[in-house]
């Protein structure tokens, strides 16, 4: 069985092809590849671009399935895609009905649970079954395995854990609530207490040059960002008895201030017996798991 697999971004669209044999996790990746979203010419013309990936590849690959990742808030009932970020025309559009001429079953995730399914898969000698992928970027996403299955909840908004609150009224985040993960550990967030420390707004690329050359200000900042995100994955380890929690996007690149220091803090909060089963890693797959992930789905 082959099918294409797609997330979209701000960005860029990646996509793939995936020949799947008999299993979801018995899979051969054929191509993978990426154009630019162009997202500023706007929605419509970022939906005829898709549609001439689908149907340049559909009949050669013969495809049978197209899954889809994008950013934002995914209804699992009546299919619409809310609030997603840096695609603000995108907010309340139905991506299948959009696509139905091309004639294929169509099925459409949040990216983030995408990412996560794709670790699942692409991990398949492991022996896993409970994950959580988490993606730190602008914004922090995650998607949540459990069973070896998407966990949707009732409406399948599930697993947002960048707006858990981590400090009662503390800073503003772009949801509009106060305190929540997102608004101290994404980039955005450790920008702007950079902004705070220095006078001006650091990228964080730049900002994390800084702490590895022994900036102690770049370095404080960076562990306030993921001591956050500790305390958010030592309670996911402890409700959830995971096997793994994965990090991906553009932060987890800053592996020397984000693994260890998230390892330690949720060693010192969880019972023993929970920490000891659950690895926590850094993404290895690169962009394969989103795209493994999109293919994947068959609801």
């Amino acid at each position: 069985m082959m099918r294409l697999g797609i997330d979209i971004g701000a960005t860029n669209i990646k996509y793939g092809i995936v020949q799947f044999k008999s299993k979801i996790r018995n899979y051969e990746l054929k191509i993978t590849n990426s154009v630019e979203t162009e997202s500023q010419k706007g929605r419509d013309f970022v939906i005829q671009k898709i549609i001439f990936l689908i149907n340049k590849y559909k009949e050669k690959y013969n495809i049978e399935s197209i899954g889809i990742g994008v950013p934002g808030l995914v209804d699992r009932k009546s299919g619409n895609i809310y609030n997603p970020p840096n695609l603000p025309d995108w907010n309340g559009i139905n991506l299948q009905n959009e696509l139905k001429d091309v004639n294929l079953p169509i099925y459409v995730k949040n990216d983030a649970n995408c990412f996560a399914l794709g670790e699942y898969v692409l991990r398949k000698d492991e022996k896993i079954q409970n994950l959580i992928g988490i993606t730190i970027g602008t914004g922090i996403g995650s998607g949540l395995i459990l069973n070896g299955k998407i966990y949707h909840g009732s409406t399948g908004f599930a697993s947002e854990i960048g707006h858990i609150k981590v400090v009662q009224n503390g800073r503003k985040c772009n949801c509009g609530q106060k305190g929540c993960l997102e608004a101290y550990s994404s980039a955005t967030a450790i920008e702007k207490m950079s902004e705070e420390k220095f006078g001006k707004k650091i990228a964080v690329e730049i900002l994390h040059k800084m702490a590895l050359n022994g900036d102690e200000s770049a370095i404080r900042i960076f562990e306030i960002a993921f001591e956050k995100l500790g305390i958010v994955c030592a309670g996911l380890v402890n409700l959830l008895n995971l096997d793994v929690i994965v990090f991906g996007g553009g932060l987890s690149n800053m592996k020397e201030f984000l693994l260890d220091p998230v390892k330690k803090f949720v060693q010192k909060n969880s019972y023993k017996r929970i920490f000891d089963n659950v690895k926590i890693e850094i993404s290895k797959f690169g962009m394969d798991s989103a795209i493994i992930g999109a293919a994947s789905l068959m609801e």
